[in-house]
């Protein structure tokens, strides 16, 4: 049994403006495929098969504290919404995966912070959205204390346009941007950062509303992660994106 309490205030200090802050207690068990999976996974250098899981896993906890704002304004015929959080989760035993052992294992201790912010302009055919997520997430010890942890991505930005014609349907056009993201606990090397541009339009026909949406429009290469072959070579073996994806679907109802 684990206890996690949670607790937080909120405050209104405009009539739509409000401030709140939070604190709790996060508890994560470790799955059973990451305990006990014995599955062997072919890999390209000895032994030539592995198993991931590690049966002395412990659960990971945190102490977690959250404050933030959002507002909502008029301008002109338009709404404006702004929201931001800052925040800080301390770590202990945080699961991870050691891509020199390609076994899960335990962090020992780790320390996650950032802020996000997002801002929303709507008005009577269109609205635009952007937001920015900067994170610092490190380990606290052992030989990588002060480092990056791997796969976390430093910068986050996600920003669009939506427009809705009347009789016309809805297209929206979004862009994805990554960057400051290490491929080892050491801090060696980084991921390539990028950028990625989704698609999507709608109509309704009679009761019904089709959607067609491309994810990847550009086509971009893109690596979503990776990791360095353990023997110290420097070689990376990078995980692809999918590339361009077209989507078809039918939708009733929202």
């Amino acid at each position: 049994m684990a206890f996690s309490p949670k607790a937080g205030v909120n405050l209104r200090y405009a009539p739509a403006g409000h401030a709140w802050l939070s604190a709790s207690r996060t508890f994560k068990a470790p799955t059973l495929d990451q305990l006990f999976d014995q599955r062997p996974i072919p890999i390209p250098f000895p032994p030539f098969t592995l198993t991931t899981s590690n049966p002395d896993l412990d659960p990971q906890r945190g102490t977690s504290l959250e404050a933030g704002i959002y507002h909502d304004a008029t301008v002109g015929t338009g709404r404006l919404s702004l929201t931001m959080t800052l925040y800080q989760v301390a770590m202990k035993d945080e699961l991870d995966f050691d891509t020199q052992t390609f076994k899960y294992v335990n962090i020992a201790e780790s320390r996650h912070r950032g802020v996000e912010t997002g801002l929303t302009l709507t008005g009577s055919t269109a609205s635009a959205f952007a937001s920015l997520t900067l994170q610092d997430a490190v380990a606290r010890q052992g030989d990588n204390a002060g480092n990056q942890l791997k796969a976390i991505p430093g910068q986050l930005i996600t920003a669009g346009v939506t427009v809705s014609p009347p009789r016309s349907g809805t297209m929206t056009l979004s862009l994805t941007r990554m960057a400051d993201m290490f491929i080892d606990d050491a801090n060696t090397r980084r991921i390539p950062s990028w950028t990625r541009v989704d698609a999507q339009a709608s109509r309704a026909v009679g009761a019904f509303d089709i959607v067609l949406g491309a994810r990847n429009l550009l086509d971009t290469r893109i690596n979503s992660t990776g990791f360095l072959v353990p023997a110290g070579s420097g070689v990376a073996y990078w995980y692809p994106a999918a590339r361009r994806v077209i989507t078809l679907g039918i939708r009733h109802g929202r």
